[in-house]
């Protein structure tokens, strides 16, 4: 397929077209291995079978060559000084060509010199550079290896270098070059060399050329998981230090980054975005390739160029967004009115969506003299492509005990929560949805609850989903939180009690509630086995166990707070409790219960607005996940990810650490909020603590990561150095060091404890590294 695209893009009238000439000198009736345009205007295409050169300017440059008795299984083309590298199959041998474009006249032809090398095993991939002025051919193979030729300008190829790659299915297939400058002799100096792999990572190899020798020294940098399907690499035309990456759904962009080499930070996620469709949602792209048609990406005129992407038979064209900071790509899924709760649900493979609904009922005089708007709760299903489930209403004959999904509602009703539950007895499993809810009565200002209990059952040929309430509790009060304890158990706070039943799936039946009184509503609940922790509305976190069909006390907060959510991380026995006012303290319980059966605040961090949902889970993408070792110690090992939504719309990520990590992290947020560019609202005030980590008070365990944040972005390694060698001022005599040297050594003396080695590089450099991995975002 041959697409005829304008460069002037960004005009509305302008559109792509098909170029469907069939004397354009090109074969469109077998598989293309590689096409590409060279910088003087020329097509060069190569089949399974053929080679093709032709021009748009001049009609009668045309050139091909068909292969007999040879098959061409892999092949490059170098557009810069135009060559041609291919393997050509004969019998069960493979040979390696390299060909120049020659032009004289009218007449164009591609002249192969220097003779064949015959390959050591199968070709997955072929790349060929110019580098200097001689041509580098790099080969991955079947067997796992590199196989990295040389020649020169009218000289054949000549074998320099044989690297191995290790692992399962380590085959390379593709390769990206990316070079890093000399700056004394303008010269490539070392080559980096992206190579991806079919098991779904990307290997890194530094080739150095040796002095007086023709042979080149290949080390490995390491490798960088991005996903489990073969990767395709190829460089970023924007610049010589990126390179795109294509691993089944991800599109990511590595930038080449000598001082931070091989770490998870050069690496970054591209998503499609459309302002006019607000909720695209990209699905897996087959192909991505970029074209020298620069488009502006923002109001200061900056361009870059386009990028192409394929996904199943739509095309793509964007433009790349490449400003220093990440920004948050938001997907709008439309529903037919206010969410209230969202649940994912493993089982169904589906977004479970409950919602409000406003309906007006219209003026009906004399019964009804004016409108009338009425709330009633709906719940929907969505797929994560953001494609909507059609629940099925059933008739009453089919299912008697089969409604409407509108009929289970009341007027005036809202969810509060939704919980998929799968109680279970003699190894039988069901599938339930519990919904939780308030119903507002306005005209006596009271409320009640009720618990609907709903059976989801998922056609399969029509992909639709029946609800069928199955059981229903009326309560008194509000129901704001349901939990699931044992195989077949419920926990709910009704008003000021904590209600506990279970249910006899056998039998169909439910056994007496045990109910304990609590002195405020319970607005979440979350069980860790023996253990049941419950955030009320006015009296912080409770801890209760479960005992001869009883709820005992066993832990509480010994600070009255105006609970909203909370988070137990059951490793290190702390349980994170937000309230209303922008307070996220954590609260750890002891192993022994103490006379005051109080759980001790280690720590409050201070935020702009209320945290009014806590979750954790494995959310980062494998790039992102650290490789823990003793020579290169990370901040945050493998564990889940903390995150909060807060009630300005804002997703907050968490991080605990450790003593040391604290200590220096907060070192460096306290020099960093004395710096006029840090923080040019604070950094020429008064300061009322000292930069050596205090923990006087529980908010001084808190390290702000936007401040932090805003040191890699405003000056980095620069700006940390500057702020080390400050002099003091006199306003600062009792919150700082006395000299810049002071301040130095106590800095490196928190990076070798962060770290738990001895710095014997310059530690500025490996406590930046440092500090990109902890402030790096989860998503």
């Amino acid at each position: 397929m041959l697409l005829h695209i304008p460069s002037d893009l960004g005009n509305s009238e302008s559109e792509i077209k098909l170029v469907e000439d069939e004397n354009m000198g090109l074969y469109f009736d077998a598989r293309t291995i590689t096409a590409g345009v060279t910088t003087e205007d020329f097509i060069i295409q190569i089949t399974e079978s053929s080679i093709h050169v032709t021009s748009f300017v001049a009609a009668k440059h045309r050139w091909s060559r068909q292969c007999k008795e040879e098959r061409i299984v892999a092949a490059d083309i170098c557009r810069t000084n135009p060559a041609t590298v291919t393997a050509l199959r004969r019998g069960e041998d493979v040979y390696l060509h390299l060909a120049t474009l020659s032009t004289s006249g009218e007449h164009i032809s591609l002249d192969e010199f220097g003779e064949p090398i015959l390959l050591p095993s199968e070709p997955a991939c072929l790349s060929l550079h110019l580098i200097g002025e001689q041509y580098l051919a790099f080969v991955g193979t079947l067997a796992s290896t590199l196989q990295i030729f040389r020649a020169s300008i009218g000289s054949g190829f000549v074998p320099i270098v044989e690297y191995n790659f290790d692992g399962h299915f380590a085959i390379c297939d593709s390769i990206a070059l990316l070079s890093r400058q000399n700056e004394v002799q303008n010269q490539p100096s070392e080559i980096l060399l992206l190579c991806g792999l079919r098991n779904g990572s990307v290997e890194i190899l530094r080739i150095r050329p040796q002095e007086d020798s023709n042979t080149d020294v290949v080390t490995s940098c390491g490798t960088i998981a991005i996903g489990s399907t073969s990767v395709r690499v190829m460089q970023d035309k924007n610049t010589d230090s990126c390179a795109l990456l294509l691993c089944g759904p991800d599109i990511c962009r590595m930038t080449y980054s000598p001082k931070a080499l091989y770490s998870s930070e050069m690496v970054h996620s591209i998503w499609l975005t459309d302002q006019g469709q607000p909720a695209l949602q990209q699905g897996e792209l087959s192909a991505i390739a970029q074209a020298d048609i620069w488009t502006t990406t923002d109001e200061k005129g900056a361009s870059t160029p386009s990028l192409f992407c394929v996904e199943g038979n739509l095309l793509h064209l964007a433009a790349l967004d490449t400003r220093a900071a990440p920004r948050v790509v938001t997907r709008r899924i439309p529903v037919a009115g206010t969410p209230s709760r969202i649940i994912f649900s493993t089982r169904l493979n589906m977004l479970i969506v409950g919602y409000s609904m406003t309906e007006v009922k219209f003026a009906r005089p004399p019964q009804r003299p004016r409108p009338k708007r009425v709330f009633r709760p709906m719940i929907d299903f969505i797929f994560p492509d953001g494609d909507p489930v059609k629940t099925e209403p059933c008739t009453g004959a089919e299912n008697p005990n089969t409604q409407p999904r509108h009929a289970f509602w009341r007027p005036g009703e809202r969810i509060h929560g939704l919980l998929e539950w799968f109680p279970s007895e003699g190894g039988k499993s069901y599938h339930m949805l519990v919904v939780n809810t308030m119903i507002g009565h306005a005209t006596t200002f009271t409320a009640k609850g009720r618990i609907l209990f709903l059976n989801i059952a998922r056609d399969e040929n029509t992909g639709r989903v029946r609800l069928t309430e199955k059981h229903r509790f009326n309560c008194e009060k509000p129901v704001f939180s349901v939990a699931a304890y044992g195989p077949s158990s419920l926990l709910y706070g009704t008003g000021n009690e904590l209600v506990l039943q279970t249910l006899r799936v056998s039998e169909r039946k439910w056994d007496d509630k045990v109910t304990h009184n609590i002195r405020s509503p319970a607005f979440s609940i979350s069980v860790t086995s023996p253990f049941i922790y419950v955030m009320t509305a006015r009296h912080s976190l409770l801890i209760f166990k479960f005992e001869n069909n009883t709820l005992i006390p066993q832990f509480s907060d010994d600070v009255a707070r105006d609970g909203l959510h909370h988070l137990h991380l059951p490793d290190s026995a702390i349980t994170l409790a937000s309230d209303k006012f922008g307070i996220v303290a954590g609260l750890w319980q002891p192993p022994k219960r103490p006379v005051s059966n109080s759980v001790t605040t280690l720590f409050e961090a201070v935020l702009p607005a209320s945290i009014t949902r806590l979750r954790q889970g494995f959310v980062k993408p494998p790039w992102r996940i650290p490789k823990v070792s003793s020579s290169s110690p990370d901040p945050t090992e493998i564990a889940p990810s903390i995150l909060g939504s807060s009630a300005d719309g804002a997703i907050y990520q968490f991080t605990i650490l450790n003593e040391a990590e604290w200590r220096l992290l907060r070192f460096i947020q306290n020099m960093a909020m004395r710096s006029p560019v840090v923080c040019p609202f604070t950094g020429q005030g008064t300061h009322e603590i000292h930069i050596e980590p205090s923990t006087d008070k529980l908010h001084y365990m808190q390290v702000d990561g936007d401040i932090l944040a805003r040191i890699l972005e405003r000056g980095g390694l620069y700006l940390l150095r500057e702020m080390l060698e400050a002099e003091r001022t006199k306003e600062q005599r009792y919150v700082d060091f006395d000299t810049p040297q002071e301040r130095q050594r106590r800095f490196e003396e928190l990076v070798e404890e962060a770290l738990e080695m001895k710095v014997w590089e310059d530690p500025l450099e490996i406590a930046m590294g440092y500090l990109m991995r902890a402030v790096q975002p989860a998503l």
